[in-house]
């Protein structure tokens, strides 16, 4: 994208002053050392935030999406923490080489630790030959899919058998020493009624019709998704709309009828909700999806 091309002023700026103006340095007014260590010290710190922000809040922090997932993006989330690893390891060597470089004179300058470097990149590239499909992204992956028959999407478990949240109030406590000891076979019932899209279809249908369906009181119920869902029970109701729809594209749906009529098939009201919804799950737009499945 063109607004991206903003992230090029600063690095052209490093090779502008690097190239042309170092050589002129005794009769330029050019900046001191410090001054340029100072900004590129800010420079790196900067970006070194920005990328685990961007990267913290699409994956490794991310609650509320991709809770539909396939092998590629798992492979994808480990590329992203190991090259962020090299990312803030290669910041550190170039800071510390500069420092050294400025402030002790040091004669190697640009080379100090230059091996670190040379291993971390060494062992991404070690990396991409054992997981090709790195390097040649998502085509790659689905021959690989169509040759290990594995073509079903996996489904991110949400639930968590023992709670790691603080129980701060009496009522929640004596719940617990209820429900705890047969917390599996309380989500085994709710993951079969979830089974049964045709109470999920119904964007209205509440917790509390949940719990009189299976017949448990609504009180622990409520504890259940509090305690031991990672995600609220408006967002469990979406995740499994959205599960439907790709078990229905998966079948062939599609060929017959279109986006806008499946939308409405597992119970949005509109096509732009639906647009909303799967991309938030999957991270991927239905047509996305639809091409990728069809690559």
């Amino acid at each position: 994208m063109k607004k991206d091309l903003i992230h090029f002023i600063l690095p052209i700026i490093f090779i502008i002053y690097k190239i042309l103006l170092h050589p002129f340095k005794n009769t330029l007014a050019i900046p001191s050392k410090l001054t340029l260590f100072i900004l590129f010290l800010i420079y790196a710190v900067t970006y070194w935030f920005l990328n685990f922000n961007l990267i913290g809040k699409n994956i490794w922090f991310n609650k509320n999406k991709v809770r539909i997932i396939n092998k590629h993006t798992k492979l994808i989330n480990k590329a992203a923490l190991f090259l962020f690893f090299i990312s803030t390891i290669n910041i550190l060597r170039a800071l510390i080489s500069l420092y050294l470089q400025i402030f002790n004179k040091d004669s190697f300058g640009d080379m100090n630790f230059i091996w670190i470097p040379a291993v971390v990149w060494s062992i991404l590239f070690i990396n991409i030959l054992i997981s090709p499909e790195l390097l040649y992204g998502y085509n790659l992956f689905v021959d690989l899919i169509k040759k290990e028959n594995i073509e079903q999407l996996e489904i991110v478990n949400v639930w968590t058998i023992k709670s790691k949240k603080e129980i701060n109030n009496t009522h929640s406590i004596k719940l617990k020493k209820r429900i705890d000891s047969n917390i599996i076979k309380y989500i085994a019932e709710i993951e079969k009624r979830a089974s049964n899209i045709e109470s999920f279809k119904d964007s209205k249908y509440s917790i509390s019709e949940l719990a009189q369906d299976l017949r448990i009181p609504n009180s622990h119920l409520n504890y259940i998704f509090k305690y031991h869902c990672k995600i609220s029970f408006s967002d469990y109701k979406k995740n499994n709309r959205i599960r439907h729809s790709i078990e229905l594209i998966q079948s062939d749906y599609l060929r017959t009828s279109t986006l806008e009529s499946l939308a409405k098939e597992v119970g949005f009201a509109s096509y732009n909700t639906f647009f909303c919804s799967f991309k938030d799950v999957t991270g991927l737009s239905p047509k996305e999806y639809v091409v990728q499945l069809k690559a």
